[in-house]
């Protein structure tokens, strides 16, 4: 006797009050990505949207169209032209420590020195 378990899929899902609007918010928010959703809730609400406005922050929340993220551009410098340091403390077992950490430019190198005092 082989019989399966059953399978369930997931639930459709469950009509809202926001469904007739949605169009009319994802067709502003195409004409003007930067309009908040406070503006097209009053929008819709103007037009008898009966619901409320956590229902259309999360929408668009959603579906807002995402600006592109900007590259990363490295900083570059030739060897031996920049470092960059500072001080730091450091709390160790046996005490408060104060670094002196630079990082050199072109080779990202790290160097480190510990002092008991920055007046040194």
């Amino acid at each position: 006797m082989d019989v399966d378990p059953p399978r369930y899929g997931p639930r459709p899902p469950a009509p809202t009050k926001l469904d007739p609007y949605k169009p009319t918010i994802l067709a502003r928010l195409e004409s003007y990505p930067e309009l908040t959703a406070m503006r097209s809730f009053h929008e819709i609400q103007d037009a008898g949207y009966p619901g409320s406005y956590s229902q259309v922050r999360d929408f668009v929340r959603v579906v807002r169209p995402r600006p592109p993220e900007a590259p990363l551009i490295r900083f570059e410098t030739p060897p031996g032209h920049q470092a960059q340091m500072d001080f730091t403390d450091f709390r160790l077992p046996w005490g408060r420590r104060s670094a002196l950490l630079m990082v050199l430019g072109y080779s990202r190198l790290l160097w480190v020195q510990f002092f008991a005092r920055k007046d040194m």
